[in-house]
């Protein structure tokens, strides 16, 4: 029984910490008005791999005008208007207000994570097992 509620807490760990990022942002954030100034293109030098594109979004919070990229290949155009999401804090951190630009590493991350546990769980079986009777 032991094994199993390692297992469990480890899972929820896992959960808890993949979703931490995406949540604080929206628990603790501010979001304001940015636009798209440009398309950056990213080419990885082989040419079989297809150019990756980010849009620049700028913002402006307290005066200052912050600058930053988009995830690959969003679908917007130079002159888009976008909500950024940043925490007041760290402005430089800002994300697009949107749920990929939110949740895209969590989605990423958690099944990567899952996945490597399981594997771990998988690969010891006696590890966390109790050694007294029950």
């Amino acid at each position: 029984m032991q094994r199993k509620r390692v297992y469990s807490i480890g899972v929820a760990f896992i959960f808890i910490a993949t979703l931490f990022s995406p949540t604080s942002y929206l628990v603790l954030g501010r979001a304001e008005k940015g636009k798209v100034t440009e398309i950056v293109f990213e080419q990885d030098g082989v040419s079989i791999f297809p150019t990756s594109s980010y849009p620049k979004v700028q913002f402006e919070y307290q005066n200052n005008e912050y600058g930053i990229l988009g995830e690959e290949n969003e679908a917007l155009l130079v002159g888009d208007n976008v909500k950024v999401i940043f925490y007041q804090w760290n402005p430089k951190a800002a994300k697009i207000y949107t749920f990929w630009g939110l949740f895209i590493d969590t989605i990423i991350q958690l099944p990567l994570g899952l996945l490597i546990w399981w594997a771990f769980f998988k690969s010891f079986p006696k590890m966390f097992e109790s050694n007294s009777p029950q």
